[in-house]
């Protein structure tokens, strides 16, 4: 992914967090 701008890779980071949780509460079904 393309972090050019502090913001797009505040996003970048914020999505990969989302999906860490949902990656997790799959598992946990």
């Amino acid at each position: 992914m393309m972090a050019k701008l502090p913001e797009t890779s505040e996003t970048v980071i914020a999505m990969n967090f989302l999906v860490m949780n949902l990656s997790s509460l799959l598992r946990a079904c």
